[in-house]
């Protein structure tokens, strides 16, 4: 039988991590990677459903992080300028003290969709999106946290 959580069990984020490329990112605000399943319409004859069949998968997510370094800048943007598209490991853990478990997702095959080249706002501390995209066959769960 299931084990009844207590709101001590829920995962706050202040205890995640974010390592890109073996180097934390203490300065991450949020990450996010999704698989999502593309489907192709199926009909048959004599029936009204509709139906659909799995024809891929794909990978995408996005990371945020406070403008602290130019962590990443020139060295995807001096690729892309040679035509070149440089791929990266990201690993996203969940973890807090008072956690059943923690979780680790590992993704070995990231790019980078777009990067913020410049910009400011007076009026706020600055913030850096890092939209990207992975193969989903890439990713590797190495710590789950199992129903007791």
């Amino acid at each position: 039988m299931a084990k009844r959580p207590t709101p001590n069990n829920v995962i706050n984020g202040k205890w995640g991590r974010l390592t890109w490329n073996g180097k934390e990112v203490f300065e991450v605000i949020s990450v996010e990677a999704k698989i999502k399943p593309e489907r192709s319409s199926l009909s048959f004859v004599q029936v009204l459903d509709k139906f659909e069949k799995l024809t891929g998968l794909v990978g995408e997510g996005n990371f945020k992080v406070y403008k602290v370094y130019s962590r990443g800048l020139k060295d995807v943007v001096e690729e892309w300028k040679k035509g070149k598209d440089p791929h990266f490991n990201l690993v996203i853990e969940l973890t807090d003290p008072d956690a059943l478990g923690n979780e680790t997702c590992i993704i070995s095959d990231v790019w980078f969709n777009e990067v913020t080249i410049a910009g400011f706002d007076n009026e706020k501390y600055l913030e850096r999106e890092f939209p990207f995209g992975f193969a989903p066959s890439s990713v590797e769960f190495e710590d789950m946290i199992d129903v007791e």
